[in-house]
């Protein structure tokens, strides 16, 4: 703040000479030049029009002067004036003479009409230079008023107040907002001066306080208080009508603009992660439930029937016990490493994959359990490598390999294909399921999203693609579905990595 200010007034006096150098010509020169030239004429037209009207082109002169240049330029002007009339002009003239009473005559009305031009040409100065600075206000409060629309946060409104009231005035502004802990400055504190300043314009009733350079206000919304404004500039773009409360009130109304957009957010926040965590309860007890009670019913039919059950009927029952504890693995996988996710990078391990022979080991596991579907896996550019988290990558591809499995018919062909595009190792997973409907495409990447077509098919979490997004965005990559495939059926996956180092090509890095 305090550079903010001392840069201001190496600007201004940076500008001080060429100022003197202006007022110089515009309050002395010109208004010798204009005496000058007046005299002249009166000089030279007293022969033809005789001393009387000699005298009219002086007042002529001397009211524009007086115009021009000001009262105490016009006044000035005026007695030079009166002397070069009485010692050129009137009888007996090349001499200085006040020996009658018509002599003070001629000063006194050069005075005069110097005084009432000058006063007249001075407030018509004023209130031109108040129009002005009206003008430029108006200018301001309308950029900063649109401008605030976009300001969703107090820095931000801090920012937009800063950018303008510097271009408009050179003026310095610090925002302070009304807390529980209290008045606080919104951004770097700007000083002692500036706070209990801040401080004691919200505790007074008056409109505004002033101390030295610094002006201050309260900020009152449509709900009371909600803090305080202190600016730092000019005095005559600072009193000038009303500039400072109407900049009050615009900058109160988005500061309470602001804090009710932070209580909406809070507000849907905190609603979305009740909808989430009642989401999440009834996924989990419906997916714990299910499996638990096909684990409980076979562990008892095993208890109260072990001497009755034939082998191969013990042999189903225990295959039906391994694979519900399979799917309580793969569910509680899923929500570990979601919340792997949700913790950020500081939560992934990174590490060399080969893709290929990941996918490779992958399809294996699901021939053996699916033996119906037919599995086709092609790597055409060979053995690519991504770094990735492994656990993560696995579990990742494990869900998209698995859902195209769950969707597809049971006799159905998935397509599994590794290749290199621009950089890039793409993954492609091709089912011939019943597709998903472009309106959900992208929806079914979002927690416990089941696309409706699915609802009545195969039981899931709903966590199996949100997983494989996460992991792939915070791995640096991409993932998007194609759907339908042909016959206005099937869904491709593709799953998008950056490669390795040792797998990019060549001349990449220009």
């Amino acid at each position: 703040m305090a550079a903010e200010t001392a840069e201001q007034a190496t600007v201004a006096a940076a500008g001080g000479s060429d100022l003197t150098l202006a007022n110089l010509w515009a309050r002395v020169v010109v208004p010798g030049l204009m005496l000058a030239f007046f005299a002249e004429a009166g000089l030279l037209a007293k022969p033809w029009l005789g001393e009387g009207y000699a005298s009219l082109i002086f007042v002529l002169g001397i009211t524009l002067i007086g115009a021009v240049a000001g009262l105490m330029t016009a006044v000035i002007c005026a007695l030079l004036g009166s002397l070069i009339f009485n010692f050129v002009i009137a009888e007996p003239v090349w001499q200085i003479a006040f020996t009658r009473h018509s002599d003070f005559a001629t000063p006194a009305v050069f005075i005069a009409c110097a005084v009432i031009s000058g006063l007249m040409s001075g407030r018509l100065r004023d209130e031109t230079r108040r129009a002005r600075t009206t003008n430029r206000q108006l200018q301001t409060l309308l950029e900063i008023s649109r401008s605030l629309q976009g300001a969703e946060t107090a820095p931000a409104i801090q920012a937009v107040l800063r950018a303008t009231l510097a271009r408009s005035g050179a003026m310095v502004p610090a925002l302070f907002q009304l807390d529980q802990q209290g008045l606080v400055p919104v951004g770097a504190n700007p000083g002692p001066a500036w706070s209990e300043l801040a401080a004691r314009a919200v505790a007074s009733v008056a409109e505004m306080l002033r101390e030295g350079p610094l002006v201050a206000t309260a900020l009152s919304g449509g709900h009371g208080l909600v803090g305080a404004l202190v600016i730092e500039g000019p005095d005559d773009e600072l009193s000038v009508g009303n500039f400072l409360p109407a900049l009050s009130r615009v900058t109160a109304l988005a500061l309470e603009r602001a804090e009710l957009a932070a209580a909406i957010t809070e507000a849907q926040a905190q609603s979305r992660a009740e909808e989430l965590k009642t989401t999440l309860l009834s996924s989990i007890s419906h997916d714990l439930r299910t499996p638990l009670t096909t684990i409980s019913t076979s562990a008892a039919s095993l208890l109260a029937f072990q001497g009755e059950i034939d082998p191969d009927t013990a042999r189903e029952l225990l295959d039906g016990i391994v694979g519900e504890c399979d799917r309580l693995n793969r569910l509680t996988a899923n929500l570990l490493e979601m919340s792997r996710l949700q913790a950020g990078e500081e939560a992934l391990h990174p590490a060399v994959l080969p893709v290929a022979e990941m996918v490779r080991s992958r399809v294996s596991q699901l021939r053996q359990h699916s033996p119906g579907h037919r599995f086709d896996f092609t790597a055409p550019d060979g053995e690519l490598h991504v770094s990735a988290d492994p656990a993560l990558f696995e579990l990742a591809l494990g869900n998209v390999l698995e859902n195209a499995v769950k969707f597809s018919p049971p006799d159905g062909a998935i397509a599994i294909a590794c290749l290199r595009r621009e950089g890039s190792c793409a993954i492609t997973v091709t089912d011939t399921g019943p597709g998903i409907p472009r309106a959900e495409q992208e929806r079914v990447f979002e927690r416990f999203y089941r696309a409706a077509d699915a609802r009545h098919g195969p039981r899931g979490t709903g966590l199996g693609l949100a997983i494989a997004r996460g992991f792939v965005k915070a791995s640096g990559g991409d993932i998007a579905i194609t759907s339908p495939v042909a016959e206005g059926r099937g869904t491709t996956l593709t799953i998008t990595l950056p490669l390795a180092g040792e797998d990019e090509p060549e001349g990449t890095d220009g």
